[in-house]
């Protein structure tokens, strides 16, 4: 699971990325998004609590932060006693996305669009912290 607002600008910084790709090779491209109209899209917003309807975070074996990405793969693999070579414990970050996007009235925006993800999120972190998955 990852921070919310940071997963709509991830989400964002991938369409982004595969709408220049498909122009690149000279496909079609159905919409165009700036970012403040992407985050409106409701198809758009709390994605990770609608994935999840209807399951409690406790029905879970596991779950995972991305923000704690190496620890918790470490911790996983423990609990289903696999062999990992240490690469697997390593995550590629993306680059800083542009100011823009980073902009404080857009994380507030995007956080006022998404409460059911931040609940979740918020829930996750503090379970985690209790241990829940160990």
């Amino acid at each position: 699971m990852h921070d919310p607002v940071e997963q709509v600008l991830s989400n964002f910084r991938y369409y982004r990325k595969m709408k220049a790709a498909r122009l690149k090779t000279g496909k079609t491209i159905r919409h165009h998004y700036d970012l403040e109209t992407f985050i409106e899209l409701k198809k758009r917003q709390n994605v990770m609590a609608r994935f999840l309807d209807g399951l409690e975070l406790t029905d879970l074996f596991f779950l995972g932060l991305q923000e704690q990405f190496g620890q918790d793969v470490r911790l996983l693999s423990n609990k289903l006693s696999w062999e990992l070579p240490e690469a697997a414990f390593q995550i590629k970050k993306n680059p800083t996305p542009p100011t823009d996007e980073t902009d404080k009235a857009i994380r507030q925006r995007i956080a006022a669009l998404n409460q059911a993800d931040i609940q979740l999120y918020n829930r996750a972190v503090a379970l985690k912290a209790s241990g829940y998955w160990q």
